[in-house]
């Protein structure tokens, strides 16, 4: 679980991961833990995508207020496709803002802030042995 807490909003990081690039999980409120089993689990629950039998690929771009534009690209890749042995996923999220006057003590000019958040898992499925 994640969550961030300021007294000051606008001086902590990463606040970009909030926004949320799939639809599935948004529309759902990110209560996305145990259903997960696409792409869009990779955020929420990465051992979901053991169960997946497909290869996916997933590309979103969203065109926020104030020039704020987030990307983000993932994919999964099955081990196994019949005998769902596990498999591997990675995604790339990349927030940027169009260049904006910023002003310091001794300097002024022009910013253009950008962030990335980036993730791979591999998983394996295990199976026991019976008694």
């Amino acid at each position: 679980m994640a969550f961030a807490l300021a007294d000051n909003v606008g001086t902590t990081s990463a606040n970009f991961l909030k926004i949320l690039p799939h639809a599935r999980p948004a529309a759902m409120g990110e209560a996305y833990t145990a259903l997960g089993d696409d792409e869009g689990t990779l955020a929420y629950n990465p051992a979901g995508i053991a169960d997946g039998y497909e290869t996916e690929f997933s590309a979103t771009h969203i065109d926020w207020f104030q020039t704020i534009r987030l990307e983000h690209l993932g994919a999964v890749l099955p081990l196994g496709r019949w005998n769902r042995r596990g498999a591997v996923g990675a995604y790339l999220t990349w927030l940027q803002v169009d260049s904006m006057n910023r002003t310091v003590r001794d300097n002024a000019g022009a910013a253009s802030p950008w962030t990335v958040s980036a993730a791979s898992e591999v998983f394996r499925r295990t199976t026991w042995p019976r008694a």
